[in-house]
């Protein structure tokens, strides 16, 4: 049996997803968190193993310049820059009507890592590329303030090319 909270998650998920390209196909970026596991024990050294955790084709992914993000992300004393990425907003973990788990935990999105040798990637992949945004990125944040939503703040891996 659902929580009112589960039902809400329910709707504002259902909203979300009219946003991907089954429907208004106004979201083109892909997002996927990659688990990289290195066989040396620390990053970079040995073959690597990855596992990736998609997020859903509608997820949101803006640059944190747009003014809204830039106003929301004005007070944190210099830990975002100008050209980090918005991740979000996305649905929390929940039971759906029909008995179905859907939506993310906080672990999933942000996982955590105490071993040298594990590495978190968050890969953009799609149409954004005349935006500059495809390439790898690390976690700066993530936002649990609110019950309807994760967002996550990533940053450009330094070997990733940024915008031309």
């Amino acid at each position: 049996m659902s929580s009112f909270g589960d039902d809400l998650l329910e709707i504002v998920d259902d909203g979300r997803a009219i946003l991907g390209p089954d429907d208004l196909d106004l979201r083109p970026t892909r997002v996927a968190i990659i688990t990289r596991t290195w066989s040396g024990g620390v990053r970079g050294d040995g073959y690597s193993t990855d596992t990736s955790l998609l997020l859903p084709d509608y997820t949101k992914v803006r640059n944190i310049t747009s003014s809204r993000s830039f106003r929301e992300m004005a007070g944190t004393g210099g830990l975002f820059e100008l050209s980090d990425l918005v991740v979000g907003p996305v649905t929390p973990q929940f039971v759906d009507s029909d008995g179905v788990t859907r939506g993310f935990t906080e672990a999933e999105l942000a996982p955590p890592v105490s071993n040298p040798g594990v590495e978190i990637i968050y890969r953009m992949t799609g149409q954004s590329a005349a935006a500059g945004i495809n390439g790898d990125y690390y976690r700066i944040h993530i936002q649990r303030d609110r019950r309807l939503r994760f967002l996550l703040v990533v940053g450009r891996e330094r070997t990733t090319p940024g915008p031309v």
